[in-house]
């Protein structure tokens, strides 16, 4: 299944990537359920026939993988690998693996890239924000590189490729422009109306802005989750 000579190298911090923590601890647990999500994801992805990587069609299909924030996973899914296959990436979607850490991984082959990303935090905004940081990966081209995305626990690579990736990510999702402005006209106090408003004018799903308000703490990680979607891996 892991494509591997000896378990013992799933020890190995250097496996897949090297990473570091920003946590005093790091089990060996850790770093074993890592390197397994990491292999099952890669081989996964590496068996995958796709046509050569076409970054041109990829980045003109952006706008449309964007609108799929609106439509249900059985409606957008079939659609968004078909997409990805076209393009030259192979996209991998699997179960998170408890203890892992992993969120999402980026790596290129001979003429197509992985991407995979797992459910870890269940939420359809992380999932989408996800998606988005990892298609920066792509659109990088650090084809020498394995990048690897870990919860705030893990990190891996250049500190600003990540932060550019998490900025295109941010700024493709809910332009930050029309976001301050919008919700600086409304002060302190923000109500669903307000949500499902800006979130009609910019055509995302409402609970991508819901998600968006509580990192930024405009609103409390308690409120407004019920118009948070919810997705969940099955295989």
């Amino acid at each position: 299944l892991l494509k591997v000579s000896d378990l013992r190298i799933l020890k190995r911090r250097d496996l897949v990537a090297c990473f570091r923590t920003t946590v005093a601890t790091v089990t060996e647990k850790n770093i074993i359920n890592a390197n397994v999500w990491l292999q099952i994801a890669l081989n996964k992805g590496r068996e995958s026939e796709v046509f050569s990587f076409d970054e041109r069609r990829l980045k003109a299909h952006i706008s449309e993988i964007r609108s799929m924030t609106l439509q249900e996973p059985k409606v957008f899914l079939p659609r968004l690998f078909e997409i990805f296959k076209e393009c030259g990436v192979a996209f991998v979607l699997l179960p998170a693996l408890k203890n892992c850490g992993v969120n999402g991984v980026v790596k290129w082959y001979e003429g197509k890239v992985v991407l995979a990303l797992n459910d870890r935090f269940k939420y359809a905004d992380t999932f989408w924000f996800s998606l988005f940081h990892e298609l920066k990966h792509v659109f990088q081209k650090k084809r020498t590189k394995v990048i690897v995305k870990y919860d705030n626990s893990f990190a891996e690579s250049d500190e600003d490729f990540e932060i550019e990736a998490d900025n295109y990510a941010m700024e493709t999702l809910i332009p930050e422009s029309f976001y301050r402005e919008y919700f600086r006209l409304r002060g302190r106090y923000i109500s669903k109306t307000d949500v499902q408003h800006f979130a009609e004018i910019i055509g995302v799903h409402p609970g991508i802005v819901v998600g968006r308000l509580q990192h930024d703490g405009r609103i409390a990680h308690s409120s407004m989750t019920d118009m948070r979607q919810k997705y969940e891996i099955i295989i």
